[in-house]
């Protein structure tokens, strides 16, 4: 193809014609400016907001990319007058094919985050959206192929292993960026499959440098709430009913932990699904969540049960002598394993219809159990009945979150394997 690129001296539009070269297309940049590009790449001096200057670089070309962002100096109307320009030397020239950025704040409040939504509503905000929202308008009516990228926040990061995430439904947050060399294969995408008229949005799906901070973060955080949480109701049923004697107090504790479980199982679904639906866009969050919390509930069942219901305190109030600590990190390294198998095949039901194979999932599931549990029971046994409940909880929490940095380990390399297995 014959590409012309308008804004090619900006950093964005640098990479634009880089990467055209790069795929072999014939390139023919505008710029007020003189530009250094490779010389095979023809440079016309003119202004974007000149028809004529415009209809002169589009002649010969199949299709227009248009890099022109908000820069110091630009007239405050830039964007209202670029439309009819680009309408006009498009029909002249017999041009069809448009690809253009805007920005995220253009789309509807429902597509933003809090940060995003306050922003719009500053009034100097609110009149350069309103300008680029009649540059959006005049080209989305003109009956030309347009495509409209809206990204958020732009970076120098470099590109995404995966290459830019591309949709037109979408909640862009302040977490949310896009990668200049992101935005440029997106810019170049779009003229090349053509036919797509409306907006999109665009941002950078994970890289790994990014994705292991968030991923270690998520369900580090995940696991520390969820043990704090139960380390807290256990101390709370100690001062309320102490050892449980009769069924009703008996039944308390259970279905208090019963509860602390299903929460447990929320925080990790809720922290492993935002990060998994970046790296898998089609996967349910919610399906995913319910997936986790259900085998976490029946976990903490199976758990609790012996000693809720089945083993009576001493007779002389003294502390009954149990197996010994290895042995009781191994059994538990065991129940890991096999409650990681039923999380990880769950969240496997989830999974399918996004993914092609999920194998390496669950069994990533079941490893990283068998490592992380026995760290969760080790923090609820070092306190003793003397131990103040403030400690007991920090104890708690402390090997919790190590147990989610731990089996975040094998679950992340899992992860970024399901994302070459999509569907």
């Amino acid at each position: 193809m014959r590409l012309a690129v308008l804004g090619a001296g900006g950093r964005t539009g640098r990479l634009v014609v880089a990467l055209a070269r790069a795929r072999g297309h014939a390139v023919v940049a505008l710029s007020r400016k003189p530009l250094v590009v490779p010389e095979e790449v023809e440079v016309q001096q003119g202004d974007a907001l000149d028809v004529e200057a415009v209809t002169r670089l589009l002649r010969g070309c199949d299709a227009v990319v248009c890099a022109i962002g908000p820069t110091p100096g630009a007239p405050k109307d830039q964007d209202s007058r670029l439309a009819p320009v680009l309408i006009e030397a498009m029909r002249a020239s017999g041009l069809r094919r448009l690809a253009l950025i805007t920005g995220a704040m253009q789309a509807e409040p429902k597509h933003l985050g809090a940060f995003y939504r306050r922003v719009t509503q500053a009034e100097s905000v609110r009149v350069f959206l309103d300008d680029r929202r009649q540059l959006e308008q005049h080209l989305l009516a003109s009956g030309l192929e347009v495509t409209i990228l809206r990204p958020p926040r732009l970076s120098a990061r470099g590109p995404s292993l995966d290459g830019p995430e591309v949709t037109d439904d979408a909640r862009i947050t302040l977490l949310d960026s896009c990668s200049r060399e992101d935005l440029a294969r997106a810019l170049l995408d779009a003229v090349e499959a053509g036919a797509r008229t409306g907006p999109v949005f665009v941002r950078s799906s994970p890289r790994d440098g990014a994705f292991w901070p968030a991923w270690l973060l998520r369900c580090g955080l995940a696991e520390f709430l969820g043990i704090t949480l139960a380390a807290v109701a256990a101390v709370g049923l100690n001062r309320l009913v102490g050892e449980p004697d009769s069924t009703m107090e008996r039944w308390l504790v259970y279905t208090s932990f019963l509860l602390t479980g299903a929460a447990e199982g929320a925080f990790i679904g809720l922290g492993q699904g935002t990060l998994l639906k970046r790296l898998v866009p089609s996967l349910p969050l919610g399906t995913f969540v319910g997936a986790t919390m259900l085998p976490a509930v029946l976990a903490w069942a199976v758990g609790m049960a012996p000693s809720t219901f089945f083993v009576e305190p001493s007779a002389t109030g003294a502390p009954m002598e149990g197996p010994s600590t290895w042995l009781v990190l191994l059994v538990s390294a065991a129940g890991g394993a096999v409650g990681g198998a039923l999380i990880g095949a769950a969240q496997a039901l989830a999974l399918r219809r996004s993914v092609e194979s999920v194998k390496g999932w669950v069994l990533a599931t079941v490893l990283g159990w068998a490592l992380a549990l026995p760290l969760d029971l080790l923090g609820a046994t070092l306190p003793d009945a003397a131990t103040p409940g403030w400690l007991i909880a920090s104890s708690a929490g402390g090997f919790g979150l190590l147990a989610g940095l731990t089996f975040a380990v094998p679950t992340g390399l899992a992860a970024l394997g399901l994302r070459r297995r999509r569907q």
